[in-house]
């Protein structure tokens, strides 16, 4: 396989039909052959890659081919998948054989210089540079790589930061907090009573406004009222039902207090998020 000569085309190495030919120990004709009437096993991209026009000619110009190939309409440079399908379509000892050969010394070798030991020096001038500058571009894609992952961090803090302030400033409602409430629990992974407290206490603390106490006032007083009426008493849940503090909170108009409170917390959350994606 030595004799070969080394052919590369889209970084990876490929062999014209020729050169399959005098491997495998047939001619170009019965490639061409096999190739013609199996061609729906055959990929473009996968096992083949085909040259027309301008692009021939400027390989041709380039490299080093059979006569024969020179003046194709169409050129044909075959990857390690299309080598196996010719060796499967000729089916002989020499050409399993010579597969083999390829995958070994041929298409696998510059794979195997690559993850070498970093000394280069026992290598030709050209396989040097051609690894040198590969191993650049690997380094250079994972930085960008890396880049974009920070501008995507950046991108979501800005779309936290755009929508903490929509909704500060819109006029909250029952169905808008309760919404962030639902956000907060999420980023959080609180519960959503743990949740409500929290704004409570906070609610309590800055502007001395007792939620929860008010919520128990209210459920008391219609549970005293319901006794009297039926002798009976109301349930958890249906008392639960009948007073809840988002309530409470519409009829004292303090739900845009516990709602600042609340954006701030989930601006917070999604703040000290971000900040670690784009460190």
């Amino acid at each position: 396989m030595n004799q070969l000569k080394v052919i590369e085309k889209n970084d990876q190495r490929v062999l014209t039909s020729a050169q399959l030919a005098e491997v495998f120990g047939t001619d170009l004709k019965r490639i061409n052959y096999n190739f013609n009437y199996n061609k729906s096993r055959y990929q473009e991209g996968v096992h083949y890659i085909v040259l027309t026009g301008d692009e021939r000619k400027d390989f041709v110009y380039e490299h080093e081919i059979h006569a024969s190939l020179k003046t194709a309409h169409t050129l044909y440079l075959w990857t390690e998948k299309g080598a196996f399908l010719h060796a499967k379509s000729l089916n002989t000892d020499q050409a399993w054989d010579a597969y083999t050969k390829l995958v070994d010394d041929y298409y696998k070798k510059v794979e195997q210089l690559k993850q070498a030991a970093p000394n280069l020096s026992g290598l030709s001038p050209t396989l040097q540079v051609l690894i040198s500058l590969e191993q650049r571009q690997n380094a250079y894609e994972a930085k960008q790589q890396q880049l974009e992952e920070k501008l995507k961090g950046m991108d979501d803090v800005k779309e936290a930061v755009e929508t903490i302030t929509e909704n500060m400033t819109a006029a909250p409602n029952h169905t808008k907090v309760i919404s962030t409430v639902n956000e907060f629990a999420r980023w959080t992974r609180l519960g959503h009573n743990e949740v409500y407290n929290k704004v409570y206490e906070l609610l309590k603390s800055a502007h001395g406004i007792d939620v929860r106490q008010r919520v128990e006032n209210e459920r008391a007083k219609i549970q005293e009222e319901y006794n009297k009426k039926t002798g009976k008493w109301y349930s958890e849940s249906t008392l639960k039902s009948k007073v809840n503090g988002i309530d409470v909170m519409v009829r004292i108009d303090c739900l845009d207090k516990f709602n600042n409170i609340l954006v701030g917390l989930l601006a917070k959350e999604k703040g000290k998020s971000n900040l670690r994606l784009v460190q």
